[in-house]
């Protein structure tokens, strides 16, 4: 049953990550948007992006979040001095493929940003 605010089919936590990566003061070091939308217009300010890695994983074959919107967040979020990788799953929209796989290759790939992002900071 649903609260009535939002309609069920229009629920999407990608945008929520996104807006939490880009805000002032962050205490995120990166964010992987999966199968997620992603308009630029959306956030205040994408200049926050700047220093965050991300790692989104998404399917080329996906109709209900569009492959191009993943590409135009790489391109976008780059352009503003992110880090981003795209890994491409089969299957379309939803978990599928290697999903614990995908995540795990997420978490480490991440991390190893944040280590690299910290190092530069200290030197």
């Amino acid at each position: 049953m649903g609260t009535g605010i939002i309609p069920r089919n229009n629920l999407s936590g990608g945008p929520a990550a996104y807006a939490a990566s880009l805000a002032e003061d962050t205490p995120l070091t990166a964010t992987m948007p999966a199968m997620s939308i992603f308009y630029p217009g959306m956030y205040r300010t994408l200049d926050n992006a700047k220093g965050h890695a991300y790692f989104l994983l998404h399917s080329p074959e996906d109709q209900t979040c569009k492959y191009e919107l993943a590409k135009r967040a790489v391109q976008t979020l780059t352009d503003k001095g992110a880090t981003v990788a795209l890994l491409d799953y089969p299957g379309g929209h939803g978990w599928r493929g290697n999903v614990l796989g995908n995540i795990r290759a997420g978490v480490q790939w991440m991390e190893a940003q944040t280590r690299e992002n910290e190092k530069d900071k200290r030197e």
